[in-house]
C-alpha cells in the first residue's frame, strides 16, 4: 500500500527518524536493521506466521500511589489547619516510545503531577524516571534526572520569556546542565533549530 501511495518514505521508531529514502530504494535495499525488520514482517501469501519474542522494554516512568497534599494555614499563628488533596493515589507507567496525555478539567492536578515528576512539590508514593527514584532524594541527586525531562507549561507566558531571544531560551538548559558551552553551544542550538 505504501509503495502505491508514496514517492518517499520515512521509517520512524520511538518518535525518531530511522531511515528516509525514495520508496523504491527503501523497499529494494533498506539500509537500517529496523527498516529491514519491518519489511521482513510484512505478511505474504503462503508464508507461515512468524512469532517474534522480545523482551519487554523497561518503563521510562513508573508512578505508584502518588499523592500530593498542600497545607492550608490559618489562625493568628498561621499554623497548618488542614491539607488540600491536589493528587490522590495516582499510578501509571510509560514505556519507551509511548506518550501519555493527562487530560482533565482545570484544577484537577495535571500540572501538579508534572511538578511531582520533576521533584518540585512534596509527594507521597514512588516515582521512578529511567530507574532513578525521585521522591525523597536530594536536589543534587535529582539533577541528572532533570537533564532528561522538562516541564512545558500550557500557558505560553509561563513557558517562554518574552524578554529573551528564542536561541537563548533553547541554549539555557544546555548551559544549566553543563551540556555545552561556547561554540559547541552555538552549534548545538543551530542543529536543534534545523531539526524543527
Amino acid at each position: 500500500v505504501v509503495a502505491e501511495m508514496a514517492d518517499r518514505v520515512v521509517v520512524m521508531r520511538n518518535g525518531r527518524e530511522e531511515e528516509a529514502a525514495p520508496v523504491g530504494d527503501l523497499f529494494a535495499a533498506p539500509k537500517t536493521p529496523y527498516a529491514r525488520e519491518l519489511l521482513a514482517a510484512v505478511p505474504r501469501l503462503g508464508d507461515a506466521p512468524l512469532r517474534l519474542v522480545r523482551e519487554a522494554p523497561a518503563n521510562v516512568v513508573e508512578v505508584d500511589g502518588l499523592s500530593v497534599r498542600f497545607p492550608m494555614r490559618g489562625g493568628v499563628l498561621n499554623r497548618v489547619t488542614a491539607h488540600v488533596h491536589a493528587v490522590e493515589d495516582v499510578s501509571f507507567r510509560i514505556a519507551p516510545g509511548e506518550t501519555l496525555a493527562l487530560v482533565g478539567e482545570s484544577g484537577c492536578g495535571k500540572s501538579t503531577i508534572g511538578k511531582a515528576l520533576l521533584g518540585l512539590v512534596p509527594t507521597e508514593g514512588s516515582i521512578r524516571i529511567d530507574g532513578s527514584q525521585v521522591v525523597g532524594v536530594s536536589q543534587a541527586a535529582l539533577k541528572p534526572v532533570r537533564r532528561n525531562i522538562q516541564m512545558v507549561f500550557q500557558d505560553p507566558g509561563a513557558s517562554l520569556d518574552a524578554r529573551m531571544k528564542v536561541g537563548d531560551q533553547v541554549a539555557e538548559p544546555l548551559l544549566v546542565h553543563e551540556i555545552a558551552t561556547g561554540s559547541e553551544l552555538t552549534d548545538r542550538v543551530e542543529w536543534l533549530f534545523k531539526r524543527v
